[in-house]
Formats: C-alpha cells, sequence, structure tokens
C-alpha cells in the first residue's frame, strides 16, 4: 500500500480589508513620547488582526493650527482564528496605568481578553474563554460588551438556530475579597486585585427569558415598553436572534435583542409580515460572596418587549443616553425604538411603506414635492456624532445624514438625505480621544471588505459661529463611577453637568446645521478575488498573476507582482579610475560625497572640483556609511574610520576616534535620527521609579503561558514622565556598534555617549530593551553568531540570517536607566529572513585578470522618501528592497535585475548629473541607471500590486497565450424586466420611489494587458450573464499539431423566479486583424464559432483531452468541435445538484458538486464514453476540485465553502474503498478562508525530472493561499517540528493552532489533519530567537539549517 499523499498550507497574503474596528487607548498614561496619537485603532478580518495610531498632525495647506489625522501601523498578527467582535474592556488594572483592555471574539465560540505590554511591544492575552465543546458551536456566534465594563455576553445558537445560550463573562468594577475566591492576598501583594479581572464565566439558556417581570432596573426616566401582543398572549419565547446591543446609561447592564420568534419569507408575507421584536433584558452578575468562585449565576429579567417589527430588520444600534431607545435598520428604511415603547420610521426607499403602515411611513415621512434617498439599506452601518444626528454608511459607498426631531425626549421625526460619497462599509468606528467634541467635530473610520477603507473627519458647523450646545448625560441613574465618566465623555461627549433647561409644549426641531465630511486618510485594499490568472504583458516582462476584485463601485483587477522589476534609463558617460564603494549627496544636494577603496571625494556640482582626503586603514575600503556631516569606512577587516564635511569651508576632516572604535569589533554603524522621532531621556527620580509587581511563585506556568509582563506603574506616576525627554532643536547622530561579546551598544554624537546596550543580539530576540538581553547557549557554533555587519537597525549574520527593526519610542523603556542620558526606545524586530549563502565564483578558463569581474557585495543601504516608503536596498547577487510605510509593516521584495554593485536615492532635482525626476540610481554589471518605483504600485502588503479599477465587475477572465490578450466576462448590474407572452412587462413600479429590480447582464470582453482597456466586445442577451470562461484546447485539423486554443463560455439566462433559469453555450477565437495606424494597439477581435441556447444554465466547463466537457444543469456533456463549426454531443453523465468544478488532467475529470461533494470519471474513445470511477457519498459543499501530483502519486484537492481543504485517493487496492468506487479522504484541513478562484501551476524544484504541480487559491476574503505537495522524508521532518511549535511556542490570543485546523467529522474517531503542514505555525519557527530554534531543532532530530532551508524550498514554490 502506498503512502498517503502529503501536502504543505502557506497563506502567501493576509485577509485584505475590515470587518471590524474599535478605537481604544492601548499605551499607559505618559508612555508614549509623541504628543501626536490621540487614539488606537484595532482593525480585524477573519485571521487578520491590525494595531493603529491615529495621529493628528497640521493639515498640508490649512490654516495655522488647522489639523487632520493620519493612520500608523503599529502591530500586524495573524492568528489561528476567525475574529468575530472587538470589544473594549476596563478592568480594576486600567484604574493604574489608564489603558485599556481588548476582548476579541472567535468564530468557535472562543473569547480572549488581551492587553497591551509595552515591553513585549504586542497583545499579550490575559485569559482565554472556550465554549468550543458546547454542540452550540456549529454556526456563527454573536457577541456583546456592556459599555461600562461590567460583562460580556457570547450568543451561542443551536444548529437550527432556535433558542440560543448566551455565555457571560463577568468583569470586576470594585475592590473585591481575594480570601472568598481562594487566592492567598499577602503571596500575590497589593496588585493583586488588578490581576483578577473577571469573575466565572457560566452559561444563560435564552428559553429562561420568557417569563414577564414587573420589576424594572433601568433609569427612572425609563419605562416598560408596550407591546399588547405580550398582554394577551404572553410573551413571545426568545430565539432566532438577529442582532444584540447593550444599551448606556442603565443601573444594570442592559442588553437588548432583535429576534424573531416566528420565521417567514416573501411567500407567507400576506400571512406573517411583523415579526421581529426587540426586548430589552437586564443581566444582574451574582455578587455574593463565594459567587464567582462556585461559578455564580446571573439573573436575567425581561424588563420590555417592543411592538412587531418588519421582518425586514437587520441590526440594532444603540443611541446616545440623551436621546435613549436603540435605532433598528431594516431593508428598506430605518426605524427608532423608544424606551416608551413609541415606534418612528423614516424610509430609504418606496419600499419602507409597503413593510411599516406606523409613524415614519412613506406618506408621514415625506411630505409633497420630497423623494426618499432611494437607497437600499442591507449592509448599512450606523454611527451616531450628535444626541440628533447620525451617519449611515451604505453598501454602495454613498454616505447618509440621519437628523432626529425631538419634541421633549420623545422622537418625533426622522429624516434621511445625502451628505456625500464614501465607501462601501463594512465598520463604522468614531474615534475616541480627538480634540473635537461629540455634537461638534471629530474622527470616524469607516472600513471595508470590498476596498478602500478611510478615516474621515466631519464637523458640524454651528448656527452664526456659535458653538453647538449638547446636553450633559450625567445623572443620578447613570452608571459609571469615577473610572468611567473618561470613556463616557470620550464617547459622547462632555460629562459636565450643565444647568436643567425645562422644555414646555414646543416641539423642539433639531437646527440644520451644514455637516462636512471630509477624507484624512486612506488604507489600499482590492476586496475578495472572484477569478486568478497569469498572463504576459510582453515578451521581455515577467508573468504575472492577474485576479478579478472588489465589487460594486470598487470592482476591477488587481495585478500582482513577483518582484520588484523596473527598468531603469541608463547614464551616459559614466566612467571613474576607481571602484565606488558608497556615493551620496549631501550640503543642501550641491555636491557628492563618493567613496572609493582608498580616499573619501568630495565633489561639486560641476563635476570638476573636489576635495579628497586618503583613509587610513589597515585594509582597503569595503563599506561606507554616510549621514551628514559624518562619514564612516570601514575596512575589510572590520577596523573603522570616522571623517566628517564642513557645511561652512566644503571640506572634509578626520574626527578624533573614540576609544571603543580603535577595539575589535564585529560591526559599526551610523544613524541620523532626522526628526528626533527617538527621545533622549534623563532617569527619573528615585521616588518616582515604581517597583514591579510579579506573581508568585505557585504561578510560574501560568506567567510563561500567558507571557505576563511587570504591573505597570499607576497613571499618576506615568503623567510624570514626559518631563524626562531631553529636547534638541538638531537631529541626533548615533553610531551602534556590535563588541567582539555580540553585545550591541549605542552613542551619541559627537559626545561618544554610550546611551543603549543590549546583550547577545546575535540571537536575534523579538525586542532588545535597554540593559536586556540573553547569553548564548553552550556548546553554540560561532559561525552561527558570527555578526557579519550592521547598518542602521539591520543585523546580518555571516550564516545569511536577516533581521531588521523598528525603533518604537518609548519613554518608560529609559526611566529607570542609571545612565545620565539614554535612548527611550524599543527596538522590536519586523522582518526576518535566511538569505542564500554567498559562493565564490571561479573564473571562466582563459579569462584575463583584468576581465573577471568580482561578484557584487551585500550591502545594505538605508533610505527615506522613495515615493513615501522608508527602508533599504540590498545590493549583491540576489538584491532585494525592504519596505515599510505608515500603512503597513516591513517587508522583503526580490528585485527584478540580479547582481547589483551599487544603489543610491537621488536626491537631485536639477539636471546636473541626468538624474532628474529618478527615485535612485542603480548599477549593475551593464551600466549605471537612474529609475523610480511606480506610482500606483502598492508596497504595504506582502506582495506588491497595482489596482486597476473599472466600472464594472468580472465574474470569470481567461488569458489568451496565442494573442496575449486577456478574456474577461464583465457583469453589468441592470434593470431587471420580464415579459408575459404577449411582450408586456409582467411589473410597472406604482411610484418612482420604489428601487427597480436589478439583474446583470454581461459583456465578453478582450482587454490588453499593461493598460486594461477592452479592445472588442461581444454583448450577450438581455438578462444573460456569464458564468464560466475558460480557455480551451480542443482538437482541431486546422493546425499541424492537431490541437488549438479557443474561449468556452457558459451564461446564465435569469427568467424571474418562478421560472426555469437557461442559459448559453458559447464558444470564440482570438483572430488577429489589421491595426488602424490611429489605434495600432487594436489588432485582435473575438470572432464567434460556435453558439447553442441550451434549456439550463452552463455552470461549468473544461477542456478533455482535445474534447469539451460541460455541465448543464444535473447533465454532464464531452462534445466535440466537429469541423471547426459545430460542437456534437459525444457522452453524458448524470451528475449531482449542481456542478461548481471541473478539472481534468488527460482523459480523468474531476466533478465537483454543490451539494455531493466530488465525483472521479475517466473519458474513453471507443467507444465513446464516461466511465464512473469513484466518489465521495457524504455530503460536502464543493466550491473546487483540482489534482495534486507529486512524484507519481496522484491527489485529488477539495475545497469547500467554508474553507475546508480535503486529499481524496483513488485506492482500489484498499478494501475500504470498495474496489475503488469510493474516494478514501485521507486528510481534513481546515484553511480559514473560502478558495473562491483556483489556479494550477508548477511547482519549481531543483530537479528538472521531478513533476509537481502546486494549487493557487484566491480567498473571497481577499487572502492568497497554495498547496504544495511536500516529500516524504521532508514531511515528516516539518510534522515533527510543528508538533514542538504547537506545545512550546506562546501563540497569539492563547490559541489553539491544532484545533484551529481541526475540521468536525462525527464520521471518525478522531480528527485527520495530519496530511497537510500549517505553513503558517511553520514561519513562526524563522522568527524565534536563534537559542529557541537550537532547542526545537535539537528536539526533533535535526538542525536550523536543515529546517530553514527546507521552508525555504517551500515558501518560494510559487
Amino acid at each position: 500500500m502506498q503512502q498517503p499523499a502529503v501536502a504543505y498550507h502557506k497563506q502567501l497574503l493576509p485577509p485584505s480589508g475590515y470587518s471590524h474596528a474599535l478605537s481604544v487607548r492601548l499605551i499607559p498614561l505618559g508612555d508614549d513620547a509623541s504628543t501626536s496619537i490621540i487614539s488606537h485603532l484595532v482593525t480585524a478580518r477573519d485571521s487578520l488582526l491590525q494595531v493603529w495610531e491615529v495621529r493628528e498632525v497640521p493639515k498640508v495647506g490649512g490654516v495655522d493650527g488647522e489639523t487632520t489625522a493620519k493612520l500608523h501601523h503599529v502591530l500586524s498578527r495573524r492568528l489561528h482564528g476567525s475574529i468575530t467582535a472587538l470589544s473594549r474592556v476596563r478592568t480594576l488594572a486600567s484604574k493604574q496605568d489608564g489603558a485599556d483592555r481588548i476582548l476579541v471574539s472567535f468564530k468557535d465560540a472562543k473569547m480572549s481578553l488581551m492587553e497591551w505590554t509595552p515591553a513585549a511591544h504586542d497583545l499579550l492575552p490575559i485569559s482565554l474563554h472556550t465554549f468550543e465543546k458546547l454542540p452550540q458551536v456549529a454556526r456563527l456566534t454573536l457577541s456583546a460588551t456592556d459599555p461600562s465594563s461590567r460583562l460580556s455576553v457570547l450568543l451561542l445558537p443551536t444548529n437550527t438556530g432556535g433558542d440560543g445560550t448566551l455565555a457571560i463573562l463577568p468583569f470586576f468594577q470594585e475592590e473585591i475579597d481575594l480570601e472568598s475566591l481562594g487566592v492567598d492576598a499577602e503571596a500575590w501583594g497589593s496588585g493583586a486585585v488588578a490581576s483578577i479581572p473577571y469573575a466565572a464565566s457560566h452559561l444563560l439558556p435564552l428559553s429562561t427569558l420568557t417569563s414577564s417581570h414587573s420589576s424594572f432596573a433601568g433609569p427612572s426616566k425609563s419605562t416598560t415598553l408596550f407591546n399588547p401582543t405580550s398582554a394577551s398572549l404572553g410573551p413571545p419565547p426568545v430565539r432566532n436572534v438577529i442582532d444584540m446591543v447593550f444599551l448606556p446609561g442603565f443601573n444594570e447592564p442592559t442588553l437588548a435583542l432583535l429576534y424573531a420568534p416566528e420565521l417567514t419569507w416573501t411567500g407567507r408575507l400576506e400571512n406573517m409580515s411583523n415579526n421581529c421584536l426587540v426586548s430589552l433584558v437586564t443581566l444582574v452578575p451574582d455578587s455574593g460572596k463565594g459567587g464567582a468562585r462556585e461559578g455564580g449565576e446571573t439573573t436575567a429579567v425581561v424588563i420590555a418587549t417592543s411592538p412587531a417589527l418588519p421582518h425586514s430588520s437587520l441590526s440594532i444600534h444603540p443611541c446616545p443616553p440623551d436621546l435613549g431607545g436603540v435605532v433598528i435598520v431594516t431593508a428598506n428604511g430605518i426605524l427608532h425604538l423608544e424606551q416608551g415603547g413609541k415606534v418612528v420610521g423614516t424610509p430609504a426607499n418606496g419600499w419602507f411603506g409597503k413593510e411599516w403602515h406606523g409613524p415614519g411611513s412613506r406618506v408621514n415621512a415625506v411630505g409633497a414635492g420630497e423623494a426618499t434617498v432611494r437607497q437600499e439599506m442591507e449592509g448599512a452601518r450606523v454611527v451616531f456624532i450628535a444626541n440628533h444626528k447620525a451617519l449611515v454608511y451604505t453598501k454602495t459607498g454613498l454616505v447618509l445624514e440621519l437628523a432626529l426631531t425631538t419634541s421633549g425626549r420623545s422622537v418625533t421625526s426622522m429624516k434621511l438625505s445625502k451628505a456625500g460619497n464614501g465607501v462601501a462599509a463594512s465598520c463604522v468606528e468614531r474615534i475616541r480621544g480627538s480634540a473635537g467634541r461629540f455634537g461638534e467635530k471629530g474622527y470616524v473610520f469607516v472600513g471595508s471588505e470590498v476596498g478602500e477603507s478611510v478615516l474621515m473627519s466631519w464637523e458640524i458647523a454651528s448656527a452664526g459661529g456659535a458653538a453647538i450646545q449638547t446636553s450633559a448625560w450625567g445623572s443620578a441613574g447613570d452608571a459609571g463611577g469615577d473610572m468611567d465618566l473618561d470613556d463616557d465623555e470620550d464617547l459622547y461627549g462632555t460629562s459636565e453637568v450643565a444647568k436643567p433647561v425645562v422644555v414646555v409644549a414646543p416641539t423642539r426641531k433639531t437646527p440644520k446645521y451644514p455637516l462636512t465630511l471630509e477624507v484624512c486618510d486612506m488604507i489600499a485594499s482590492y476586496g475578495g478575488i472572484r477569478g486568478l490568472a497569469i498572463g504576459l504583458v510582453d515578451e521581455d516582462s515577467d508573468a504575472e498573476l492577474v485576479a478579478s476584485t472588489g465589487s460594486g463601485p470598487t470592482s476591477g483587477f488587481t495585478v500582482f507582482h513577483i518582484s520588484v522589476d523596473v527598468p531603469g534609463s541608463p547614464i551616459p558617460d559614466v566612467t571613474t579610475e576607481d571602484v565606488t564603494i558608497a556615493v551620496a549627496s549631501v550640503l543642501e544636494e550641491t555636491a557628492i560625497i563618493r567613496v572609493t577603496t582608498q580616499a573619501v571625494q568630495l565633489i561639486e556640482s560641476d563635476l570638476q572640483s573636489e576635495h579628497s582626503v586618503s583613509v587610513s586603514l589597515n585594509s582597503p575600503v569595503t563599506r561606507a556609511i554616510i549621514a551628514e556631516p559624518f562619514i564612516l569606512v570601514i575596512g575589510a577587516k572590520n577596523d573603522s574610520q570616522l571623517l566628517s564635511v564642513n557645511p561652512k569651508t566644503r571640506q572634509l576632516s578626520v574626527e578624533d576616534p573614540p576609544e571603543f572604535l580603535n577595539t575589535q569589533l564585529s560591526a559599526v554603524s551610523l544613524f541620523t535620527d532626522t526628526d528626533n522621532i527617538i527621545p533622549l531621556v534623563r532617569p527619573a527620580p528615585p521616588s518616582s521609579k515604581s517597583t514591579s509587581l510579579v506573581a508568585p511563585a505557585a504561578e510560574e506556568d501560568d506567567n510563561e503561558l500567558y507571557g505576563s509582563a511587570p504591573r505597570r506603574p499607576i497613571a499618576s506616576d506615568l503623567k510624570k514622565q514626559s518631563d524626562l525627554i531631553i529636547p534638541s532643536e538638531t537631529p541626533r547622530q548615533w553610531i551602534p556598534i556590535v563588541d567582539a561579546a555580540g553585545d550591541l551598544k549605542i552613542y551619541l554624537l559627537p559626545s561618544f555617549t554610550e546611551v543603549f546596550s543590549a546583550k547577545a543580539v546575535a540571537l536575534f530576540p523579538d525586542v532588545l530593551n535597554d540593559g536586556e538581553g540573553g547569553s548564548f547557549p553552550e556548546g553554540i557554533d560561532e559561525d552561527d553568531i558570527q555578526i557579519d555587519r550592521i547598518s542602521c537597525f539591520f543585523i546580518l549574520l555571516s550564516n545569511g540570517s536577516f533581521a531588521a527593526y523598528e525603533a518604537i519610542p518609548s519613554i518608560s523603556a529609559a526611566a529607570t536607566s542609571s545612565r545620565p542620558e539614554s535612548l527611550g526606545v524599543r527596538f522590536v524586530k519586523t522582518v526576518t529572513k535566511r538569505l542564500p549563502t554567498l559562493i565564490a565564483r571561479r573564473p571562466k578558463r582563459g579569462a584575463v585578470d583584468q576581465d573577471v569581474l568580482e561578484p557584487p557585495r551585500r550591502e545594505f543601504v538605508p533610505f527615506t522618501g522613495i515615493q513615501g516608503y522608508t527602508g533599504a536596498f540590498v545590493t549583491g547577487e540576489d538584491p532585494f528592497w525592504i519596505l515599510a510605510s505608515d500603512h503597513g509593516p516591513a517587508h522583503i521584495y526580490d528585485h527584478g535585475e540580479k547582481a547589483i554593485y551599487g544603489f543610491s536615492k537621488n536626491g537631485f532635482a536639477e539636471t546636473a548629473f541626468g538624474t532628474a525626476g529618478a527615485d535612485y540610481v542603480v548599477q549593475s554589471k551593464a551600466d549605471v541607471a537612474v529609475a523610480m518605483l511606480p506610482e500606483h504600485i502598492c508596497f504595504d502588503r506582502e506582495m506588491p500590486y497595482l489596482r486597476v479599477p473599472r466600472d464594472r465587475q468580472y465574474a470569470q477572465f481567461t488569458f489568451d497565450i496565442d494573442s496575449g490578450l486577456y478574456v474577461a466576462g464583465a457583469l453589468f448590474s441592470t434593470e431587471f424586466m420580464n415579459f408575459d407572452e404577449e411582450g408586456k412587462p409582467i411589473f410597472v413600479d406604482d411610484t418612482p420611489e420604489l428601487t427597480d429590480p436589478t439583474n446583470y447582464r454581461s459583456v465578453l470582453e478582450l482587454v490588453l494587458p499593461g493598460t486594461w482597456q477592452a479592445i472588442d466586445g461581444y454583448e450577450f442577451r438581455p438578462n444573460e450573464f456569464v458564468s464560466t470562461v475558460k480557455s480551451v484546447s480542443l482538437a482541431t485539423r486546422s493546425t499541424a499539431t492537431g490541437r488549438k486554443d479557443f474561449i468556452a463560455v457558459g451564461t446564465t439566462v435569469y427568467r424571474a423566479e418562478d421560472l426555469a433559469a437557461r442559459g448559453g453555450l458559447y464558444l470564440f477565437e482570438v483572430v488577429k486583424i489589421v491595426a488602424d495606424p490611429a489605434t495600432p494597439t487594436i489588432d485582435h477581435r473575438l470572432k464567434l464559432l460556435s453558439f447553442e441556447d441550451t434549456k439550463s444554465v452552463v455552470g461549468n466547463l473544461c477542456d478533455l483531452d482535445g474534447y469539451l466537457a460541460l455541465s448543464m444543469g444535473q447533465k454532464l456533456y464531452v462534445r466535440a468541435f466537429e469541423q471547426d463549426e459545430v460542437l456534437i454531443a459525444v457522452g453524458f453523465l448524470d451528475v449531482g445538484v449542481h456542478v461548481t468544478s471541473l478539472q481534468s488532467i488527460k482523459n480523468f475529470l474531476l466533478i465537483g458538486d454543490a451539494l455531493q461533494s466530488v465525483t472521479l470519471v475517466a473519458f474513453q474513445e471507443d467507444p465513446y464514453k464516461l466511465v464512473h470511477l469513484g466518489r465521495d457519498y457524504r455530503p460536502s459543499q464543493t466550491a473546487s476540485a483540482n489534482f495534486l501530483v507529486n512524484e507519481g502519486k496522484v491527489a485529488f484537492v477539495v475545497a469547500d465553502i467554508y474553507g475546508v481543504l480535503r486529499l481524496f485517493e483513488y485506492d482500489p487496492a484498499n478494501i475500504a474503498s470498495q474496489a475503488g468506487q469510493k474516494l478514501l479522504c485521507r486528510t481534513e484541513y481546515n484553511a480559514g478562508a473560502e478558495g473562491s478562484a483556483t489556479m494550477l501551476f508548477v511547482k519549481r524544484s531543483g530537479t528538472d525530472d521531478i513533476k509537481q504541480n502546486g494549487i493557487l487559491y484566491g480567498g473571497a476574503d481577499g487572502s492568497l493561499y497554495t498547496l504544495v505537495p511536500v516529500r516524504d522524508a521532508v514531511f515528516k521532518r516539518l510534522q515533527l517540528l510543528q508538533s514542538q511549535l504547537t506545545k512550546y511556542v506562546q501563540h497569539f490570543g492563547g490559541l489553539n493552532p491544532r484545533g484551529y485546523r481541526i475540521v468536525k467529522n462525527d464520521s471518525v474517531s478522531r480528527a485527520i489533519t495530519k496530511g497537510i503542514l500549517d505553513g503558517e505555525l511553520l514561519a513562526r519557527f524563522e522568527w524565534l530567537s536563534l537559542d529557541k530554534q537550537l532547542a526545537l531543532a535539537e528536539m526533533v532530530g535535526t538542525d536550523v539549517d536543515t529546517t530553514a532551508l527546507n521552508l525555504r524550498n517551500l515558501s518560494s514554490s510559487f
């Protein structure tokens, strides 16, 4: 019996866009050296979580004092879990440090409470609460957190929807008796209270909420909602929950539940239309002694239930406490539900009046001559910016203003109006902590899953220039306390209590003040991936990966690049007598510093006059670092010399060397902090130094598991730390060195004062803290820790290991130092890579010594301001870029050209040097050239990409090799019109406010690469859109090879919901034509060869050994293209419900079905017949099915719509396969995202005779991931390593990687996940410090070099 096929899964790109956003304050008070940070923003989508700083900066071109906001990336983490919610929590520890905590909810019924730890520069878990073993986790969960941080709830629905269960997690907000919790208070010390933030979690079935209660625990100003149905028939059961939120301003945590006691659908609207309700439930945690220890329960009381609401109710949003109640978004309008039971609505389109007949319907809400906004509200997001004003972001990108008119505290009417254009919002979050006030101005983050996300500013202009008066919202009934006042003030405005204003009978109308919206910053994104193809722009360019992405206004193409390939323009007549080591512009870009092997030259702009100083080293100069006014030259023996240029005399001089430069050094560098971002800090006075609180020894294991850090100083101490910064009006310069012992030291220029030190930096720890560091393990190979060089904050070892560190300013990092002055900084590892070892090349036989060009040296050339990016260029045989921006972490990109000898940023604006308009100058073997980074390519993600926006979506597309053009099926949203037998419209709108039903209509386009313009097209019939487009190779007599490529298209013709859909089968050829001289690029067109009107949808097709295989309804047909004129059926087969995937190899066909998993068939020609070989008999909703070939083994990879990958094998010799009729499932693996688009590629290998292929998946969330086969020996080694990484490495949020990959399967006794390696988990190995890598490699019986080589080969397969 052969060994089962094994594979390696790796995510190339994480999800694109954002579905969740949360504004918080993460850093303790006073710890940040920058005063521009107003808040932190946490964003997430699926398995990606990011942390941002929101910085308020002066507005470019604005008046004095006018500011705007920018986003600055802080942290990105890929998780082994899918995030479903983010919540802000303030625990007892928040009283000490002023920082918020984050509660992250996951798809598999987990909640992780996390806090920001500056020493680790990361979010570390405080606790993990899991309910994954309950049977309810088969569906998505909902979560909500009380605004006062008293408790959080997680809704666990049942498998069938129905009754659910609330998992409740209470948080302590007051001092607690530790002894009642079974905690030894003396052992924990005075900080024990802050270290225990929560009580025991417990479950509350929703079925217990069906009985009515007369008691009411809300504010005194609230009353019970009125529901006549409940009064006569009793309260309905709380089930089928749609949405839930906590309401602010209540004495006890109050949860608003939007639910449907009985389900309905469009066919039952005559009998049941308004089937939704809103109930308010107070949750009172048991505060009795010992309740937390013994699993105390929560008392749940239903205090109010609303009248019946429309069946199209989608979401619920809390209103500010001064307004009260909730806002309910329906599919066609918005409702406001008061705490007194009154419901007022406003229409978004004419359909609202057909589903809601109460106050605010079409007749009552819109007067004569007025029109609705004619928008559909599915997916709309609401955020309040004032007590009587909210912004509504729709799925089309339109921003609506919701204005509420009140009479006293009662809402009398609402109105929606257009406020501007934005982005298709998936999440909206108002930024806390800005200079503006609630009701006046501020910022809001709008996250999108289908395109760009933006940070917008909003401002409500006051009448006559006077400030808008906002009402206070502190009252006797409001919950909070001292800790919550700042939060409430930040959320809804000032907490100062104004004099009460008594409003008598007249209706108080909200003044109509102009609302101004402005985009402050934008984060690039491309949305979900719908199709994939690889093509060429021209014969000289590399292949490019193209995807159809986005939706609606963000639709278009996205071109992914494998490397940075930018053609340069050679500089003529550039000759030198000596080798140039380094070059840079100085003296306000009026001169050049050139360093050679023997001297340093100052060349004036006329390229004639120069001043030269010889270098006095014991070896020729091999490296040089220029940081004006200093020049540091380094010899081959690591000896160095420091020079400077005088800006007044324009002369070079040699500086007196400090003592440390005369010692034996491993590496030395030079750096200039142009903007003085990193502060120089004096030590804190002894009275203000805070002592750390540590946990007792009994909890040592827990500390290692969750990475707990020493307790932070209290807020009163941290506020004083900003006074410790030593100001400077000029940029500071440093000399970082690594001594012979491997310790890093940084000296301040020109005083040469030591300001930072860290031990054993060659181990590549995650964070370099001042005065800290580890030690080298015993018996370690000295070659593994030998530092080759250090440049700025890039460290390179002799064995090729490389790491880049980012400087993070922090006052507390240096406040406890004993030096007179220290750098307030932590260095955080952001990039790590194992570079190939350089191999000396032998000269060719007969070559003269003068003709042999030495291979380029590997040098790091830092730069700033190239197309807004900061980073470094690394020269050598395999050059690469390190790029970082404000919108993303540092990434490594390969350079398109090999063997680069020199690189320099071009800083000249004049044309004296022939480099005007270029970003950089690069020297290769051939010449010296200038080039520019492509302006429109985004380098914020792991792969550079170019967005090509179009005004249409593309369902499917393919690349035609013969013509070099793309053939794409465009989708245009058009008004749907259905006609009867007499040709008359069946339905006609009775009012212009009704939104029109829409349908897609397709055009097949011939797209030119590079310009991405359509040069030809074919328009399909009305209501007909493309289902599939593929380039197929069919048998023909018109070519010598007997095969020819054609474009096959399958379509769908939609004919309304009561009529069966039809389809069409088209066959095109891309033919060459004589181009018009005015349009030379239009030299091809589409030629229709065959068309067939089919009785059912043509859902999928592919070529099958020269024939065309296609699915039509529940039939599979094989057709031959007879005489290149007509398609003739030669075989058919009954298949499942709907074919979603067809893939062939030779005469084998793999069929994926929407419900019935996968089937393997073979096609024979004599006689024509489709032979059923085997299938998977378990139901599965297949999204794609592909072949995976590995050295003679063939596996079938099936991906379902939930992102689960399954490996099947056809093995008739195995008795379990029932003579081959049953395909054997060898592995089930949760990839985390649905592969909405797939593509096969050849796996590159060093051995040419090995036949392997890989599969590239494009996720519906915008992710890209691959699945490649693995050799058995490599698989066993990496599987052992994967097991050790699961056990001994701390995982983000305390999540379990193995549990995340497990697929629930009741037909097997234990999970079958061992056939696929987790590339995300294995990638952590390269991020570990060297001592941890050595320990893990020893556990699995291998070495670090072999493991790193295996991972590099697998990761670089695509």
